[in-house]
């Protein structure tokens, strides 16, 4: 009859030695989990002189009866098809002391592992955040989320190539938009002209009189002391520089900054930063401000062009003015 426990005292010390057990005498299908505990081997009842080398290898090691030890240390898995599976992360050493060299990697008892996820798609730009409900994921952790470019070669030069349609929308509350517009080199045009954005709805440009826009722009000029303001209205346009004088290139870049275009509750608005050159009118930066006067319109769409203004001050301006042909790029992000 097969004996199923060897009690405590039974084997001695030194009772067993390599010559009774064999290379691969004790194989992983003969463990199995609970058969030999603690209390049934003493301690010291076989050492390092009873069990030979190769007596159990580390490929027997590698089954299911030896992964359900508990341990804390961490171990290789055998996924990553090398001969590093199933051996112990290990320190490297590279500390002051290393004094901790070669010693094993334990996981703190504090951190959880379990929350130690990310979900969602990677995007280009997306950050790593912490979840709400703990965990981490991919997305927008903060800044500016880049929603649409359009870049505009000068060979490709239009009146409206900078139209975004539904750029605004209930994800983002404020927007800011990155421009460098140029007119069509050598071509004619009249004077007073500038850099405006046209506002529209669901793809289509504003063409009504409602005189909604209201604008003031503080201008000074490069290595000279040439500083003034102009103002006026518009019909559903914001005007971002203007004043250029006829038949000279006109180019524009700067930063601006849309607020509250979809709320009913606060006006509508834009803070503008653009630098303006051209050959009469060169090295100028003016700063300005629109805003929608009724709280109520809101709008989707915007169109960067250049077209003439309402000149110096006080007059009134909407789509029906003279446009020209531009190029370059702009950029469109959501603010976090």
């Amino acid at each position: 009859m097969p004996i199923s426990k060897i009690p405590v005292g039974a084997i001695q010390s030194g009772t067993i030695g390599t010559s009774q057990i064999a290379d691969d005498a004790v194989t992983t299908a003969k463990i199995l989990n609970d058969n030999v505990t603690s209390a049934k081997i003493p301690n010291d009842a076989v050492g390092s002189t009873e069990i030979s080398s190769n007596a159990v290898t580390r490929d027997e090691l590698q089954s299911a009866a030896v992964n359900n030890i508990s341990s804390d240390s961490i171990i290789l898995n055998s996924t990553n098809g090398t001969a590093d599976a199933g051996d112990f992360l290990v320190l490297d050493g590279t500390d002051n002391s290393s004094t901790n060299a070669n010693h094993r990697i334990l996981y703190d008892e504090t951190f959880n592992p379990s929350t130690f996820n990310v979900s969602g798609t990677a995007t280009a730009g997306n950050a790593i955040k912490v979840k709400s409900g703990g965990g981490f994921e991919f997305g927008a952790a903060g800044g500016l989320v880049l929603l649409e470019t359009k870049t505009v070669a000068s060979g490709s030069a239009a009146n409206q190539p900078f139209h975004f349609q539904n750029i605004f929308s209930s994800t983002y509350r404020n927007y800011k938009v990155i421009y460098n517009v140029k007119e069509t080199e050598s071509s004619a045009n009249a004077g007073s002209a500038g850099l405006i954005v046209r506002l529209g709805n669901a793809g289509t440009l504003s063409t009504g009189t409602s005189s909604t826009c209201k604008h003031s722009l503080m201008y000074c000029q490069g290595d000279a002391t040439a500083d003034s303001i102009v103002y006026g209205d518009s019909d559903d346009i914001f005007v971002l520089c203007q004043n250029f004088s006829s038949n000279e290139d006109m180019t524009t870049s700067g930063e601006c900054t849309f607020m509250n275009m979809l709320d009913t509750d606060f006006q509508g608005s834009c803070i503008s930063s653009t630098m303006m050159h051209g050959e009469t009118n060169s090295y100028y930066y003016e700063h300005g401000l629109n805003m929608i006067i009724n709280k109520a319109t809101t709008f989707t769409d915007i169109s960067f062009e250049i077209k003439v203004t309402g000149g110096g001050g006080g007059g009134n301006m909407d789509s029906s003015t003279a446009g020209y042909p531009v190029f370059g790029e702009v950029k469109v992000y959501g603010i976090i």
